[in-house]
């Protein structure tokens, strides 16, 4: 998960909003510290768009079978006789 933070300068007015985007680092100014509070969600919404945190029931065999789909192109697989269910 990507990390977006509001921070204030010394020198300027105003608050920034920083975030990483490809391995650099980003910032915007803004004037109040509630639009920055705004502009760090919906940025923090931007960035982790692709991360699901959400639950999801399903039965052991059909995450196996998703899972061995998903693993053929690279010829690695799992088969019921070689994984093992830890409670």
């Amino acid at each position: 998960m990507k990390k977006v933070w509001v921070y204030k300068r010394k020198s300027l007015k105003g608050y920034w909003v920083g975030w990483y985007e490809s391995g650099k680092r980003k910032a915007k100014a803004l004037p109040y510290k509630e639009l920055a509070e705004h502009y760090k969600h919906i940025k923090y919404t931007q960035l982790n768009s692709d991360v699901f945190t959400g639950q999801v029931s399903a039965e052991w065999s059909q995450m196996l079978a998703e899972y061995n789909e998903a693993k053929k192109v690279q010829g690695v697989g799992l088969t019921p006789e070689n994984c093992t269910i830890v409670n």
